[in-house]
């Protein structure tokens, strides 16, 4: 059954509800082909202009041609209840696809959700391994979130020495993503 058959399906049970309400845009973190990449950030753009049907028709389409970027966009759309009816389950589900691909921002997303039950029975090593393969990778909140884990000790060992490491990872992450936004296009 493909993605949009899926949709289609929730759509005919009842699971959609009104779209409304507002979320943050999601994070670019792969390269998809020159017309699905444009189609995405159409998306992205609908989304942040509250446009939540355009943006769900949008990403269920290159969801269903696989593309990760969307596959998590639909993930964010259903735990945040932004344009769908809130389930979290159907969030971790698609968390999952997108993260089995590779997408290190999925994968910080279900280990969130590992991380503290949410749509998933909690399951701390889980939640540090996601989190472990999405850092490798750069993304910052995944840096972000295992310093938290290893200053509070929770699912890890507490070591403050790890902590600064992934705190610090993080910090240059974020200032040279801010360096690259400010510089010009040439």
């Amino acid at each position: 059954m493909s993605i949009k058959d899926i949709f289609q399906w929730l759509i005919g049970v009842g699971i959609f509800a009104a779209l409304v309400g507002c979320a943050s845009q999601p994070l670019v973190t792969t390269v998809p082909g020159k017309d699905e990449s444009l189609q995405y950030q159409v998306g992205v753009a609908a989304y942040n202009h509250h446009n939540y049907a355009k943006a769900l028709n949008i990403w269920v389409d290159l969801a269903d041609k696989g593309d990760a970027e969307a596959i998590n966009a639909l993930g964010m759309m259903y735990q945040s209840g932004k344009g769908v009816s809130r389930d979290v389950g159907v969030a971790a589900r698609l968390y999952k696809k997108a993260a089995n691909a590779g997408l290190p921002a999925a994968q910080n997303n279900l280990a969130v959700m590992y991380e503290s039950g949410e749509g998933v029975d909690q399951d701390l090593d889980t939640a540090v391994k996601l989190y472990q393969q999405s850092a490798s990778q750069g993304y910052i909140w995944a840096q972000y979130n295992l310093g938290r884990m290893h200053a509070s000790g929770i699912g890890v060992q507490k070591d403050p020495a790890t902590a600064s490491e992934y705190f610090e990872q993080a910090e240059h992450a974020k200032e040279a993503l801010n360096d690259a936004t400010r510089q010009p296009n040439r």
